[in-house]
């Protein structure tokens, strides 16, 4: 999705200020960490592996509501599921 900076979301209805768009371009990143927001919002910070350095590649902000402590079981399950596959 892309929207006009100082535009403003609207549950089930649609404006010309969100546009949906394709990404033609794929890149593997790494999830590096997250920004909790006030509004419940997430933002997952990435980050791209180049010659065994990790840079910082920016963040996206995911576009559902979430509360901290689910957040937070979400996020030891995943790393649950991660330590099994890698052992």
């Amino acid at each position: 999705m892309a929207k006009k900076k100082d535009s403003k979301y609207f549950f089930d209805k649609r404006t010309k200020e969100w546009i949906k768009i394709k990404n033609m371009v794929e890149e593997d990143l790494v999830v590096c960490g997250f920004i909790y927001k006030q509004n419940h919002m997430i933002s997952l910070v990435l980050g791209k592996w180049d010659d065994g350095v990790l840079h910082y590649e920016g963040r996206v902000t995911l576009g559902v509501l979430i509360y901290k402590k689910d957040f937070q079981k979400l996020t030891k399950s995943v790393l649950t599921d991660l330590e099994r596959i890698m052992l």
